[in-house]
C-alpha cells in the first residue's frame, strides 16, 4: 500500500535568524523595488500588447501576435511583483522561487519578442535597400526611353 508522506509547513524563524535566503534592510528595499517596477513595467507591457492585438483591425496579424507576447509578459512580470511583495511578508522561500521563476520567464518571453524584432527589422532594412536599387536602377535607365524631349 502506497502512502502519501505529507509535511507540515515550517514555521517562519524569528526576526534575526537565518531565513534561507538574505535579509536585512537593503535586501528588503530591493525586494520592494523590485515588486513596484515589476508591478509598474508589467502594467505597461500588458496595455501595450491590448493595443497591439488591436493592431488587428488594421489587418495587422504580425502586431497580433507580438501584442499576445507582450501581454504574457506582462501578466509574467506581474506576477513576479506580487511574489517579490508577498516574501517580504511571509519570509516563505517559494515565494522568492516563484518571484524568480516569473521573472525568468518575462527575460525569455522580452529575448523572443526582441529577436522577432531585430529579424524583422533585418529585413525591412534588406527590402528596403533592394527596393530603393530597383528604384534607382529604374530611374536611371528606363525613364530615359520614357521621356523624350
Amino acid at each position: 500500500m502506497i502512502t502519501e508522506h505529507t509535511t507540515a509547513p515550517k514555521p517562519s524563524p524569528p526576526p534575526g535568524e537565518d531565513r534561507g535566503f538574505p535579509s536585512g534592510i537593503r535586501f528588503e528595499f530591493i525586494l520592494r523595488k523590485l515588486g513596484f517596477w515589476g508591478r509598474f513595467v508589467g502594467f505597461l507591457n500588458t496595455a501595450t500588447g491590448i493595443i497591439y492585438c488591436l493592431g488587428i483591425f488594421a489587418l495587422a496579424v504580425p502586431l497580433v501576435f507580438v501584442g499576445i507576447l507582450q501581454v504574457a509578459m506582462g501578466v509574467k512580470l506581474m506576477r513576479s511583483a506580487r511574489h517579490f511583495r508577498r516574501v517580504l511578508t511571509t519570509d516563505n522561500t517559494k515565494e522568492l522561487t516563484d518571484a524568480l521563476n516569473n521573472l525568468r520567464s518575462y527575460l525569455v518571453f522580452n529575448a523572443i519578442v526582441l529577436s522577432f524584432s531585430f529579424v524583422f527589422l533585418l529585413a525591412l532594412v534588406i527590402g528596403l535597400a533592394w527596393y530603393g536599387t530597383f528604384f534607382w536602377e529604374l530611374w536611371d535607365t528606363g525613364l530615359d526611353d520614357l521621356v523624350r524631349v
